[in-house]
């Protein structure tokens, strides 16, 4: 009590400098290191075969196992089925509930032979009293292969709206590190990075929801429309990883003004290819360009291409 009274007495320019060094000491106080090591499968999924995509990255995936240490394994927004589905009929064969599908057991396979965690995407269905719910999902599965949680995509894209109802809430998750440093997780599909039904560009929900809950890492999945296909310049890519960036403001410092106190990681998995709809001339490109970005300061720390399916593994060091 004498303290503060003491600091009250003083002159304003003694009392701001007090504060500014009491600031400083916190920022210090909350300084660690947090390494991560992603694994990204930038896939390219056979529509509606499923078998054959699981084959496709257990074939990705062969020369990897625990000893790559591996933090995050990411498959895309419906990794395993391709995305554009015509209505519910159309998509109920290739839906599981939660936990309980091929596609979760194969998940849990990648997550126990990498001893990692799995974030990947799948169209899921929850029966509630006979009436059938469906949801674009994804998985997070620990290091044991058994499930975290079901993140629901809150956010939906009017391709979504053929089937699927929105999820009730975004989700933030802890995690550990291999070296056993916790670190918070915000979990992100696609359209979730948007405005709510693209209304209000001014409004950021996603970004804000993860500064709220104080995360280290974003991991973002996606089945991201490319509007120039035959634009393969880096412009091309450039304008796509700073308009993801742009769409998590609140969580990036700028010159005069402190948003977020700490470094943070930005892991987007994109799938790449076009999807031919069945019975239909109707073509989808996609983006591609998965990336691994460090925020706070920028630094892009690795980023597939547009075209072409890859593997893309990085180290990531947070401060």
């Amino acid at each position: 009590m004498e303290e503060q009274q003491d600091i009250q007495q003083q002159p304003q320019e003694i009392q701001e400098k007090t504060v500014q060094q009491e600031q400083k000491q916190a920022i210090k106080m909350i300084k660690r290191k947090l390494y991560l090591k992603a694994l990204i499968y930038q896939i390219n999924p056979n529509y509606k075969q499923i078998k054959q995509n699981i084959q496709k990255v257990e074939s990705a995936l062969m020369r990897y196992n625990k000893n790559d240490k591996i933090d995050i394994f990411m498959l895309p927004e419906m990794a395993l089925t391709g995305y554009t589905f015509e209505n519910r009929d159309d998509i109920r064969d290739y839906c599981e509930v939660s936990g309980k599908g091929k596609q979760f057991t194969f998940f849990s396979k990648i997550a126990t032979k990498l001893g990692c965690y799995v974030f990947a995407g799948f169209p899921e269905i929850e029966i509630i009293e006979g009436k059938e719910h469906f949801y674009n999902s994804s998985y997070l599965i620990d290091r044991d292969g058994k499930l975290i949680t079901t993140y629901r995509k809150k956010h939906l894209f009017e391709t979504d709206k053929t089937w699927a109802e929105e999820g009730s809430e975004f989700k933030a998750v802890n995690l550990k590190t291999r070296e056993g440093k916790q670190f918070k997780a915000g979990l992100g599909i696609c359209m979730d990075i948007n405005p709510y039904e693209f209304e209000d560009s001014s409004k950021f929900e996603f970004s804000d929801f993860c500064k709220e809950q104080d995360v280290d890492v974003v991991l973002f999945l996606s089945a991201w429309n490319d509007h120039e296909p035959d634009n393969l310049n880096e412009s091309s890519i450039d304008g796509s990883l700073n308009y993801w960036l742009w769409r998590l403001r609140t969580m990036q410092n700028k010159k005069d003004e402190i948003n977020y106190r700490k470094s943070w990681a930005f892991i987007c998995c994109d799938r790449t290819g076009v999807e031919n709809k069945i019975d239909s001339e109707e073509k989808t490109h996609y983006l591609g360009c998965s990336c691994v970005i460090k925020v706070n300061p920028t630094q892009l720390v690795y980023c597939l291409d547009k075209k072409n399916e890859g593997v893309l593994v990085a180290d990531v060091s947070l401060e």
